[in-house]
């Protein structure tokens, strides 16, 4: 997946000018591209990963399809969509799948406009999914108290980690998590649920229980990530038929 700061936007269309305006609008706001030029394709890249933005031309054949499928794509069912008409008998047909609608010809200062109102959710939404790749050591014990086994975490978000244990860990098992972030010296202590477990001891935990001040220090760690990664962007465009 991305990284919170590399944000990817998906743009379907076979109009030269369309593409241009676009794809340099999102570059220049640091979003990478993938271009498509025909809907099926369009739809089974997006319904296999998070996206951050979609933005169909309605002279696609299957773009009301498209934009609704997003819409139904749980990990993108609240990106931010645009659709360009060239007719206005579209409006109403359009209105429930997407957030912006923009008529054609599209013009730089329209979709800049309508891209910066977007901006904030995009990175909100990125950062709901971001997952940091750490290697910390963490031990894990029932929920009871008694020892289970140590691990090592190898991602974590405000929401959960992923781990690797000495042994299985059991899905739907209650569980406590002790870990120290990289460059902290603050253990942070929580319990937390399996909520997906394999045979060679790899699994995710979900946090259930995270104290206020454990939680800030947390998102502190994740914002200064996100920091130090955005300052090595560099936007990039690629076309996939």
């Amino acid at each position: 997946m991305p990284n919170v700061a590399d944000l990817e936007a998906v743009v379907v269309s076979s109009d030269a000018q369309l593409l241009h305006t676009v794809t340099e609008s999102l570059q220049n706001s640091g979003v990478d591209t993938v271009t498509f030029d025909d809907a099926r394709a369009a739809t089974e890249y997006i319904s296999t990963r998070k996206v951050d933005a979609v933005i169909v031309d309605s002279e696609v054949a299957g773009a009301t399809r498209l934009l609704k499928k997003v819409r139904e794509t749980p990990s993108n069912s609240r990106t931010p969509t645009f659709a360009t008409v060239h007719t206005r008998e579209l409006y109403g047909e359009l209105a429930a799948s997407a957030h912006f609608i923009i008529e054609k010809p599209v013009s730089q200062e329209h979709f800049d406009r309508a891209l910066r109102a977007a901006h904030g959710l995009m990175l909100l939404e990125r950062r709901r999914y971001h997952r940091q790749r750490v290697e910390v050591p963490v031990t894990v014990s029932r929920d009871d108290g008694q020892f289970t086994c140590n691990g090592t975490i190898f991602n974590i978000s405000e929401d959960g980690l992923g781990l690797q244990c000495e042994k299985a860990l059991r899905r739907q098992e209650l569980v406590q998590v002790q870990f120290v972030l990289p460059g902290s010296a603050t253990r942070l202590r929580c319990s937390g649920k399996v909520i997906w477990a394999d045979s060679q001891g790899m699994g995710g935990v979900r946090f259930l229980a995270l104290e206020k001040r454990h939680r800030e220090a947390l998102s502190k760690w994740i914002d200064h990530q996100i920091g130090r990664s955005a300052g090595a962007i560099t936007a990039a465009s690629r076309t996939i038929k």
